[in-house]
């Protein structure tokens, strides 16, 4: 699932409290706001993290930034946009990390939901008519 793949190197992206940013997109070293995916960028926002990890492709933001915010709202003190809550003044590195890990265990269960599903449709099919 290419998602997931998006999520594991958010997860990789955001390994230390020094890379996560709040207020903008990214940061350079000098604390100047830049691109997600500029070169020089060394902190980013969740939102950020995830242009610098999808890239360009719109598409894959929007899958993963769903499935963060639904994740999110499972959470205390959910906010209704994931750039809200990623800029909280109380948010902290380790609620950054809490939602990747929901988000991961979101994954994972709409994946076993899928093959639940998977199987039923087989068995029913195997149903003799």
């Amino acid at each position: 699932m290419r998602t997931k793949g998006f999520l594991n190197a958010l997860d990789k992206l955001f390994d230390s409290p020094e890379k996560w940013a709040q207020g903008h997109s990214a940061y350079d070293s000098n604390g100047n706001p830049v691109s997600c995916l500029s070169p020089d960028a060394v902190k980013w926002c969740i939102l950020g993290g995830v242009g610098k990890v999808c890239g360009l492709d719109n598409k894959d933001q929007e899958t993963l930034i769903a499935i963060l915010t639904r994740a999110m709202h499972k959470l205390p003190g959910s906010e209704c946009y994931l750039g809200y809550w990623n800029d909280r003044p109380k948010r902290t590195f380790r609620d950054i990390r809490e939602l990747i890990i929901a988000t991961k265990a979101e994954i994972d269960s709409l994946a076993l939901l899928r093959k639940e599903r998977s199987v039923a449709k087989r068995r029913r099919s195997e149903l003799p008519r």
